[in-house]
C-alpha cells in the first residue's frame, strides 16, 4: 500500500509478530502503533488485536473519528470505566456506540465519584432516607447504597438516574429503585 511506509510496517510487525499482514498494514496506515494497542490490552487483557482493530475501524467509518486519536480516547474511556467499577465484560460498555460522547460522560462520572465531599454528602443523604425501604412478596423499594450503584442502574436500564447524584447529595431529590 503506497500510504504505508515500509519502516512503519516493519516496526508494527516486529512489535506484534503474530499479527496478520492486513492488520499490520491497517495499523501503519492509520498511525496506530503497537504501544497504543498494548495500552488497550493493559486495561482489558482479553481483547485481541483483531477485536481492537475491528472496533477502531468501525469508529473510523461510523463516527468519523480517526483511529490514532480514537485509540487514545478509547484507552482513557476504558480506564475511567474500570476505575468506577463498570462492567468491562458488557459489550455495550466495552464498545460504546458513540465513543467521544461516552468518553466524556464516563470521565465526568469518574470525577464526580472521586469528589470526596459529594461522596460524603451523598452517603449521608441516602442514610437519612433508608427508612423508606420496603419489601414484601411483590415489591422491593431500595435506596441506592453508592453513587456507582446509581450509575450502573441508569446504564443497565437505559435511563438517567446517575445524573441525579448531585441532587441527592444536596438533598434536592430522593432516588429509590423499585424491584
Amino acid at each position: 500500500n503506497e500510504d504505508v511506509s515500509l519502516i512503519d510496517y516493519i516496526q508494527t510487525y516486529n512489535s506484534l509478530p503474530d499479527i496478520p499482514a492486513n492488520e499490520a498494514t491497517w495499523m501503519s496506515m492509520y498511525d496506530v502503533n503497537a504501544y497504543k494497542i498494548d495500552a488497550i490490552r493493559e486495561v482489558v487483557p482479553a481483547l485481541s488485536i483483531s477485536k481492537i482493530i475491528s472496533y477502531l475501524e468501525r469508529v473510523r467509518r461510523m463516527q468519523q473519528f480517526y483511529p490514532s486519536e480514537a485509540v487514545i480516547s478509547w484507552k482513557d474511556y476504558l480506564r475511567a470505566c474500570k476505575s468506577i467499577d463498570m462492567d468491562l465484560t458488557d459489550r455495550r460498555v466495552l464498545y460504546p456506540r458513540a465513543l467521544k460522547t461516552e468518553h466524556d460522560v464516563v470521565v465526568a462520572k469518574q470525577k464526580l465519584i472521586q469528589d470526596e465531599s459529594i461522596r460524603d454528602d451523598f452517603m449521608k443523604a441516602v442514610e437519612e432516607y433508608k427508612k423508606l425501604e420496603y419489601n414484601d412478596l411483590t415489591y422491593f423499594i431500595k435506596v441506592p447504597d453508592t453513587m456507582e450503584e446509581m450509575f450502573e442502574e441508569g446504564r443497565k436500564l437505559h435511563h438517567c438516574c446517575g445524573q441525579y447524584i448531585d441532587d441527592v447529595a444536596r438533598r434536592k431529590a430522593i432516588v429509590l429503585f423499585l424491584r
